[in-house]
């Protein structure tokens, strides 16, 4: 298996924190055990790329409520992808319809050369993000 390899990527965000929990907490599919850790508050996401020229990726984030203390409509926020708005007023406790539910949305056709940046937007309380998967398309 090995180490993780280091990507580079850059987390940015005001009193950005940390959460995990056990993976067996989180229900729905093979992806409980990313959905089982996150960070809260992040604004802004950059990763590099090893390719010079834009090439099309598919972007899968990965949500999931965790927290007790926030209901329906308190945690609501929008994604930016290279600039262009791609997911709007994202309510992951009501799309998910229960709390540690695994919810992905799936962002395709994104375009990038050098770097690939996601903005996070709060529209009501902090932000919450558990992964994300980058997928080049194929050559």
């Amino acid at each position: 298996c090995g180490s993780s390899p280091n990507v580079g990527l850059k987390v940015e965000g005001e009193g950005v924190r940390y959460f995990r929990q056990h993976s067996t907490l989180v229900d729905a599919g093979d992806m409980n055990w990313v959905a089982a850790s996150g960070a809260e508050g992040i604004t802004r996401i950059t990763i590099p790329l090893n390719n010079p020229e834009a090439r099309e990726y598919t972007l899968k984030l990965v949500f999931s409520e965790a927290d007790a203390d926030v209901g329906p409509s308190e945690r609501v926020f929008s994604m930016s992808v290279q600039g262009k708005t791609r997911i709007s007023d994202l309510d992951i406790l009501a799309e998910a319809n229960h709390r540690n539910h695994v919810l992905i949305k799936e962002v395709p056709n994104v375009s990038a050369a050098g770097e690939l940046t996601i903005e996070i937007i709060s529209s009501k309380g902090t932000p919450v993000l558990c992964g994300l998967e980058l997928v080049a398309a194929p050559e």
